[in-house]
């Protein structure tokens, strides 16, 4: 295997040097792009000076050295990338030892995979760190696909349809090239966040995604207090454009059914929490679209939204679990 690693940084001069090792440490690893997002900490002087005499690294940047985002950055690093294998990693993780050996087993085994992807443990700062993370996501001290879930099942898997099989990481994800080509971007430029769960989505609707080294992690993610996500105190605004653009992109594959069903459910839900929907607007996609209450908890927030959490709301809520169609999709 021939692996560009792609590493986009912001204002990472004390970890970045630990992910760019990492990489080079493995004989897949053929270059190392490090996509400078306009930091302001010397992190591109210093990545020059610590892997100048490195032919595999190749330090990049903005044309007008500006903070664009982690989505530009990714695509500012991939537009540079000769290999045709790409791994995005974030400046602040690293790759395990072995970390291609089962890919190369499955690209081998399976000629039509388009990518694999795998296993990728936490590593916590400190003690506010992981309580932070934990309580976001409680279950995710290892982050993977639980069970080997079939590249054309994987999209409703990920999606929440089929349930109990969990997600993946973007650092333990091997794609190709060819692939990438299929996916609009391939990060869309708005998210400042989630960016990489809309891109590994439309991914997996378009291509054929494997599962690798399920059990045994193969990159460490590192948790601590300056991550975008676990620093965000309210993601409800960013989720509500992560879902509105998923729901847009969903309409121009013209993708039906209950995939469409989930999209529409979240965008609203995640728009009605972050305050971008009035109640009435919540209830008039709702006459629209009658089968959304389905969702309980979409359900229970619109009741919310339209009487508070009184004696109404959980009249009407015990009225609708016991006569509808209950749904306990994860928002």
């Amino acid at each position: 295997m021939e692996v560009s690693v792609v590493i986009p940084v912001f204002n990472g001069v004390d970890v970045v040097e630990h992910a760019v090792r990492s990489a080079l440490d493995l004989a897949e690893v053929h270059e190392v792009i490090i996509a400078d997002d306009g930091s302001t900490d010397g992190t591109a002087d210093h990545c020059r000076v610590r892997f100048g005499t490195e032919p595999r690294v190749n330090v990049i940047g903005h044309a007008d050295g500006k903070n664009r985002g982690v989505s530009v950055a990714r695509n500012l690093g991939y537009q540079h990338s000769r290999c045709p294998f790409i791994v995005f990693l974030d400046a602040d993780d690293r790759l395990l030892p072995g970390r291609f050996v089962v890919d190369a087993q499955v690209f081998e085994r399976y000629p039509d995979a388009d990518g694999v992807y795998g296993a990728t443990r936490a590593e916590f700062a400190d003690g506010t760190a992981q309580e932070r993370f934990l309580e976001q996501w409680p279950n995710d001290a290892v982050t993977t696909v639980h069970r080997n879930v079939p590249p054309e099942e994987l999209f409703d898997t990920l999606l929440g349809i089929t349930r109990g099989a969990g997600y993946f990481h973007l650092d333990a994800l091997t794609v190709r090239r060819s692939a990438l080509e299929q996916v609009p971007g391939p990060f869309h430029p708005l998210l400042r966040l989630h960016q990489d769960t809309c891109f590994v989505l439309q991914l997996a609707f378009a291509c054929r995604l494997y599962p690798g080294s399920i059990d045994v992690p193969i990159a460490v993610r590192w948790v601590h207090a300056r991550n975008r996500i676990t620093a965000s105190n309210d993601l409800s605004a960013s989720r509500s454009l992560l879902y509105a653009e998923l729901l847009s992109w969903a309409r121009a594959q013209r993708i039906v059914g209950e995939r469409l069903d989930v999209l529409r459910v979240r965008s609203l839900y995640w728009a009605g929490k972050a305050g971008l929907r009035t109640r009435w607007s919540l209830l008039s996609a709702v006459l629209s679209h009658i089968g959304m209450l389905r969702y309980v908890r979409f359900r229970e927030h619109l009741l919310a939204e339209l009487f508070g959490d009184g004696r109404v709301a959980r009249t009407l809520g015990s009225w609708m679990w016991r006569l509808g169609r209950n749904d306990h999709l994860a928002m």
